[in-house]
């Protein structure tokens, strides 16, 4: 499997310079529970990852849709027809 790539990020610009955009007040009001939903998380996929018990109070977790795509696409490199996404791609 290919090295983590930290899979959250956010550039606001986009959203501030458009018409309507979020001020930058708005912005730096939100930011620190922004950031801490994003350590969460980032915490909530390290739990994943370990493939250990996840705790009573994070049931269900959610995080790992985070990096599907990569952990799809090393399964089927692996095992091809027989893996979840070569049972996907046979029956489209």
């Amino acid at each position: 499997m290919p090295p983590a790539i930290e899979p959250l990020s956010y550039d606001p610009q986009a959203a501030l310079s458009l018409p309507g955009g979020v001020s930058p007040a708005a912005l730096a009001a939100v930011s620190g529970m922004l950031e801490a939903a994003r350590a969460e998380v980032l915490a909530d996929l390290a739990l994943v990852r370990q493939g250990g018990p996840i705790p009573p109070e994070k049931v269900p977790l959610d995080a790992a849709f985070i990096d599907l795509p990569e952990r799809l696409l090393a399964e089927y490199e692996a095992h091809k027809a027989q893996s979840e996404l070569g049972r996907i791609l046979k029956a489209g």
